[in-house]
C-alpha cells in the first residue's frame, strides 16, 4: 500500500458552463400568414435566456430575456415581441382592407377591368 506524502496535492474537478434555454410566453398566438414561408400558421411569442450550470444542473440565469416571435410551421424567428407583431399585423390588416375596399369600388365603376379583379383577388 502506498503512503501519502504530506506535500502531495489532492484536488477535484468542477464542471461548469452555460446553456441557452428557450421558453414560450403565455400570450395567445397570432393566426396569420407567416412573413417568411407565406403559409397559414400560428406565430407565437417566445424568449430565451442563458443559465449557468454546475455539474450539468442549471443554477441561475446569467442573461436578460431576449424576446422574439416564431412561426410554428417553418420555425422562422423575428426579433420583436408578440405585442409588436400583433400591432403590426393589425395595422397591415387595416391597410389591406382599405386597399381592397378601394379596388372593389373601382371595379364597380368599370367591371370589365380584369387586371383590377386579379389584384383584388390577390388581396
Amino acid at each position: 500500500m502506498r503512503r501519502r506524502r504530506r506535500n502531495e496535492r489532492r484536488g477535484f474537478i468542477i464542471l461548469f458552463g452555460w446553456r441557452t434555454y428557450t421558453f414560450s410566453e403565455w400570450a395567445e398566438p397570432v393566426e396569420t400568414t407567416c412573413p417568411h414561408c407565406r403559409e397559414p400558421a400560428q406565430i407565437r411569442g417566445r424568449f430565451h435566456r442563458q443559465h449557468m450550470h454546475i455539474f450539468f444542473i442549471p443554477m441561475f440565469p446569467i442573461s436578460e430575456r431576449e424576446r422574439f416571435v416564431e412561426c410554428r410551421a417553418c420555425r422562422a424567428r423575428f426579433g420583436m415581441t408578440i405585442e409588436q407583431f400583433r400591432q403590426g399585423y393589425a395595422r397591415a390588416g387595416r391597410k389591406t382592407m382599405q386597399d381592397a375596399i378601394g379596388m372593389f369600388n373601382d371595379l364597380r365603376e368599370s367591371p370589365a377591368d380584369g387586371e383590377g379583379l386579379a389584384k383584388l383577388m390577390a388581396l
